[in-house]
Parts: C-alpha cells; structure tokens; sequence
C-alpha cells in the first residue's frame, strides 16, 4: 500500500513539474514591443505610397485622353499597430486608395485598391513596405 501511495505521488509530482515547465514556456513574452504614441508613422507611409503613385501616373499622362481636365488620388487607412525589433519600426494598417478623373464635366471613376500593408522604419525614415501574404 505504502508503494502505491509513493507511486501516485511521484506521478503527480512530475506532473505538477511538466504542467509548470509548459505554463511558463507558454507564457515566454515575445521580443516584439508595440509602441503608442508612434501614428505618425502611418503618415509617413502614407505619404511614400502616395508619392509613388503620382510618379506612375505623371509616366502614363501622355496616354491620357486630351479632354482630361481633373484627375485626384484619394488614401486613407486604418492602423492596426505599430511594432519595434531591434532598431526597426513596423507600421501594420489596411490602406484605401481611389481615384477618379472629369471629362468634359463628368466623373468616371478611375483605379481603386483595399489592402493589407505592413511599412518598415529605421530611425524615422521610411525603408520599405509591402502587402503581407
């Protein structure tokens, strides 16, 4: 009796110990901070993606029809977070973008995106963003 006793002890004491080595593996903090205070971070790419797309549009005017008299780029986004590993800043928002153009008075819609997008800083300054897959 005293053996069985000892036995089922010993059992749950290992799996008190197993159940408290996976609690605190399962409780290890990421290396990942997210930071407040940082929204300006979304302007800035903002303003990049902004700048890119009026340079693709100024290498297509000539394409454009002559009547062509008005033609505005509308972004927005929403900001879902804005991370920190190491020295770098990552910007996690969902991006809106629409365009439209006036022909002889009239509005005809032009191009339009919805996406996810992730932009990555280093020391303020914008270094690259893409569309996570």
């Amino acid at each position: 009796m005293k053996k069985r006793i000892t036995a089922v002890f010993a059992v749950i004491a290992v799996c008190c110990v197993v159940m408290s080595i996976a609690c605190g593996c399962a409780n290890k903090k990421s290396d990942t901070a997210y930071l407040t205070g940082q929204d300006y971070l979304y302007d800035i790419a903002i303003d990049y993606l902004r700048e890119e797309y009026m340079k693709e549009e100024e290498s297509e005017k000539e394409n454009w029809e002559p009547e062509l008299e008005d033609y505005q780029v509308f972004f927005d986004y929403k900001g879902f977070g804005i991370s920190q590993e190491n020295n770098k800043k990552y910007a996690y928002m969902w991006i809106l973008e629409e365009a439209y153009y006036v022909v002889n008075g009239d509005y005809h819609p032009g191009s339009g995106s919805s996406m996810p997008y992730k932009s990555e800083f280093e020391n303020h300054d914008f270094i690259s963003g893409y569309c996570p897959s």
